[in-house]
């Protein structure tokens, strides 16, 4: 599965969800932490809570629009800042979380800023994919 969208954002130091799918058991939900780290949290049957961030040196609330894509993948996640590679984790699939019963929640908890263009696929994007898209956008 990838995950991508355009944000805008300004900090509140607060945590955010700027976009979620997640019914409190089984989800993902885009993360902005207290300190301003941007990350996806991932709920399975095999474990709830298990993130991964981008690199604490991004600032994403710089004022500039940015392109965020994460691709999950068996257990793998990868994270572009602008249609770069910028992080990796894992994740236990479990019984999965890709049809939570809760529909998908855009600008969500506490989240100040814009989205745009958001999209999910139901496969993961290749790295030269993610790049063409944020070329042509």
């Amino acid at each position: 599965m990838t995950i991508s969208y355009w944000m805008k954002g300004s900090p509140t130091y607060t945590w955010m969800n700027p976009l979620e799918k997640n019914n409190g058991s089984v989800g993902w939900q885009i993360q902005v932490s207290p300190s301003e780290a941007v990350g996806i949290r991932i709920d399975t049957s095999a474990g709830s809570n298990q993130c991964a961030y981008f690199n604490s040196s991004d600032n994403f609330f710089d004022g500039n629009w940015h392109y965020i894509t994460i691709t999950l993948n068996s257990g793998n996640i990868i994270l572009y800042k602008d249609g770069a590679p910028d992080n990796t984790g894992t994740y236990q699939v479990g019984g999965g979380f890709g049809s939570p019963s809760s529909g998908l929640i855009f600008q969500g908890y506490q989240f100040v800023g814009a989205l745009d263009e958001a999209a999910i696929w139901n496969t993961a994007l290749t790295a030269a994919q993610i790049q063409t898209i944020y070329q042509h956008e």
